[in-house]
């Protein structure tokens, strides 16, 4: 099956948005890749996940999601999932792979005829929402033992069924975009502001298309960043950062930090330093 184009890995870190144990996560193979061109308007990225932990305790994988929609291929629980609000947890056990596109804010209705926030907090059989022989799609993609052979397959699935997107779904990608490039954004007014819509207009685009509401992106994107750094300099000072992140106070950024990684910025930010001696 063709796609269009060679699926290509991107050469980037792959794990700014891990907040896993550091240690253990050394076992869990992560990778990136391009999208074909043709699908680019829908998909930002293709990921890879392999582990084998026959003999192992079992690893728990924390990550900070981004807010979008992820389709997942996995053998025999192959997925939609939507925005998570908080942490999202997955034990990994034995040995497995998991496949998934990530999509770009707002394009999941070139998939579904649904409003995003009918997935937020949510994960939902992949054959009940794509219209898709989904079983054959899982049985060809994981019989590729090379990524980019799987994510053909995934992607010419995909391209059969993608629909023009609307106007407001581009939209609504602009805003998450402007937000997730603009440091120091912090406040819902400033997108009012910046795109001339009004606040009950943004709140119905952004819960449409995007599955959260503006407040949210700006504060997940925002916890996101600061991880990000903790992680690049587990030693920085978390009151200067928690400035630089717009935050009014200290306190105020580890109770949000705490309640969405699940342990304070101080706690996260040791256990960096450990893991690096």
């Amino acid at each position: 099956m063709h796609a269009g184009g060679p699926v290509r890995l991107e050469q980037t870190r792959p794990t700014r948005k891990v907040v896993s144990d550091p240690i253990s996560g050394r076992r869990i193979e992560v990778s990136r890749h391009v999208p074909p061109h043709r699908l680019a308007p829908w998909v930002e990225r293709f990921w890879e996940t392999r582990w084998d932990l026959r003999g192992q305790p079992p690893h728990e994988a924390s990550m900070l999601s981004d807010p979008t929609v992820h389709l997942v291929v996995e053998a025999g629980s192959s997925r939609l999932v939507g925005v998570h609000r908080r942490r999202f947890v997955r034990k990994l056990e034995g040995r497995g792979r998991i496949l998934g596109a990530q999509l770009h804010p707002g394009a999941i209705l070139g998939f579904v005829d649904r409003p995003a926030s009918q997935w937020t907090d949510r994960i939902v059989a992949l054959r009940e929402v794509l219209d898709l022989d989904v079983a054959a799609v899982e049985r060809a993609a994981l019989a590729c033992a090379d990524d980019p052979g799987a994510f053909e397959v995934i992607s010419a699935a995909l391209l059969s069924i993608a629909r023009p997107l609307h106007p407001h779904a581009r939209l609504a990608r602009t805003i998450v975009e402007h937000v997730t490039h603009t440091p120091g954004l912090v406040r819902v007014s400033e997108l009012e502001a910046r795109f001339r819509l009004d606040e009950r207009v943004l709140q119905r685009l952004m819960q449409r298309y995007v599955g959260a509401t503006p407040k949210w992106v700006i504060s997940r994107v925002r916890l996101q960043e600061a991880a990000g750094l903790i992680e690049l300099d587990p030693t920085r000072s978390l009151a200067q950062l928690a400035d630089e992140l717009g935050y009014a106070d200290q306190a105020h950024f580890a109770r949000d930090f705490s309640r969405v990684v699940g342990v304070p910025p101080r706690k996260f930010a040791d256990r960096l330093r450990a893991a690096s001696r």
